[in-house]
């Protein structure tokens, strides 16, 4: 859930600037910068979270990250301005970049080395339910109703997924 959650957030951003969806009067430069602080964030967050991850423990880190990447993400729906939307979308770029990281290294520390390319590989493929899950949401939601509710929906599947993560016990590593 979490790692599709995440790579819906990285698609989210090209189908809200795509064509005239947000009701702000966006320039060619003002779109550039609401996409690009976004994944200003993500590198900034993965820098970040993996030192609190180290520090302070991966499950600790990543339901922190999950926690802002949801906060944030949702959050973009009260978004006023393009203003207020690149501020919400930086910081569901820093819990994201912090996410990403935190999640694959908590996720392989868990396995035995045997396991670990394989298990990559189906952790990974989950990157292709995040790209359906933005795509058909896009195309179902957007039309109808508007890029708010579409980005609370993206956000979502992030809920379950910090409170599936309470249960799991610290990183053995």
């Amino acid at each position: 859930l979490g790692w599709s959650a995440d790579v819906g957030e990285i698609r989210l951003i090209g189908f809200l600037l795509d064509g005239h969806t947000l009701e702000f009067e966006l320039s060619p430069s003002e779109k550039w910068v609401l996409s690009a602080i976004f994944f200003v964030g993500m590198f900034l967050g993965a820098w970040l979270w993996g030192i609190v991850a180290d520090r302070c423990g991966r499950k600790h880190a990543f339901t922190a990250t999950c926690c802002l990447t949801f906060t944030f993400g949702s959050g973009s729906a009260l978004a006023n301005s393009a203003t207020a939307l690149a501020m919400c979308r930086f910081a569901v770029g820093l819990g994201l970049g912090g996410n990403l990281a935190v999640d694959f290294s908590m996720f392989l520390e868990y396995l035995p080395s045997e396991y670990r390319g394989r298990a990559t590989v189906w952790l990974t493929g989950w990157s292709a339910a995040g790209n359906i899950w933005a795509s058909a949401l896009a195309w179902a939601v957007i039309p109808s109703y508007g890029w708010r509710p579409y980005v609370v929906l993206c956000a979502a599947p992030l809920l379950p997924a910090m409170i599936l993560r309470l249960g799991v016990k610290e990183s053995p590593r």
